[in-house]
């Protein structure tokens, strides 16, 4: 079998739309789901707000868990005081959720607590676009970043979905 050219290499192996601007996209839409949650918080019927809290809740987990199984590990190999600093975010981030949680629960919730995860987001957001995910685009096996976009994407189907059904409303 003749050698395959390092540029047809690179290109084969590469999903067409690169990681780091996947997981940007992801970002966003997490980011916009939490800032839409905010700005109906204090005027959404409990029951309602409970529902939303909670699909997001599970969407921002799921996220995080994807990053620690798939690209976190293989990232400690080479950047681990980085990676360490990862972990340590996305605990502080978990944290602030079941914070949020209880107060969802409780019907408490307010602007402050909100805007804080929107920080936190937004600071957590920053590193992983500029170090995490162009290293894991340099880096992580092709089946390795099918199997991240595919776990990403999950929630980002859905919520265009659900976006796309409400507007025909």
């Amino acid at each position: 079998m003749p050698p395959v050219d390092a540029d047809l290499r690179s290109k084969l192996t590469r999903p067409r739309r690169g990681l780091r601007l996947y997981a940007a996209e992801r970002h966003r839409e997490l980011a916009s789901a939490v800032l839409e949650l905010t700005s109906i918080a204090l005027s959404e019927d409990p029951h309602v707000l409970a529902t939303r809290w909670r699909e997001l809740d599970e969407a921002l987990r799921d996220h995080m868990a994807a990053e620690e199984d798939l690209i976190i590990p293989a990232y400690q190999l080479s950047e681990p005081e980085q990676a360490d600093e990862l972990r340590t975010e996305h605990a502080r981030i978990r944290g602030h959720l079941d914070e949020i949680g209880v107060d969802v629960r409780g019907h408490t919730l307010d602007a402050t607590t909100m805007a804080r995860l929107v920080e936190l987001l937004q600071a957590h957001e920053q590193r992983e676009d500029t170090s995490l995910y162009p290293w894991a685009e340099r880096n992580l096996p092709l089946v390795t970043r099918r199997q991240l976009f595919a776990r990403i994407s999950h929630w980002l189907r859905g919520r265009t979905t659900a976006r796309a059904s409400s507007s025909d409303d």
